[in-house]
């Protein structure tokens, strides 16, 4: 993996068999499915004691998306069709500034797309990984909608 994707991890807290772990996932989609691989992002939130909790583990291009669900437990991993594929969304944010990209120890955000294969991806942020969800909703699935209008 590139600097920039340890860099990431490392700033939620990832180290150790958890990063060896997602280099696996990643090696998996860049290797075996021979995709190329622009972007990561792991989707996850808070529990009450204040842990995080990491649910699923996205990788991105310019025309595809990757998910490998509760990446932690299992080995379940898709391709979705980004291009032209976003059919709505849905942002819910928590004391997090959206526009200045300002984010606080309470901030959330919660992202909902609806595919046109009628799957629905589901992408959760606390902290400072808003920060990020943002930028990929910027990137990738606000991009993909706007084109078919």
């Amino acid at each position: 993996m590139n600097k920039e994707f340890i860099a990431y991890l490392q700033s939620l807290n990832i180290s150790g068999a958890l990063l060896t772990k997602i280099e696996e996932t990643y090696i998996f989609y860049k290797v075996y499915l021979a995709y190329d691989i622009d972007d990561i992002f792991v989707s996850e939130y808070l529990n009450e004691d204040g842990s995080r909790v990491y649910e699923n583990l996205w990788f991105f291009n310019s025309t595809q998306c990757f998910e490998s669900k509760l990446f932690l437990l299992q080995e379940d991993h898709d391709v979705e069709k980004l291009r032209d594929s976003v059919s709505w969304f849905v942002i819910k944010k928590s004391e997090y500034d959206i526009m200045k990209g300002v984010g606080t120890e309470k901030s959330r955000l919660f992202l909902s797309v609806g595919m046109h294969s009628t799957r629905q991806c589901i992408f959760k942020a606390s902290k400072e990984n808003c920060n990020h969800l943002s930028y990929i909703f910027k990137k990738y699935i606000k991009p993909n909608y706007d084109s078919k209008l």
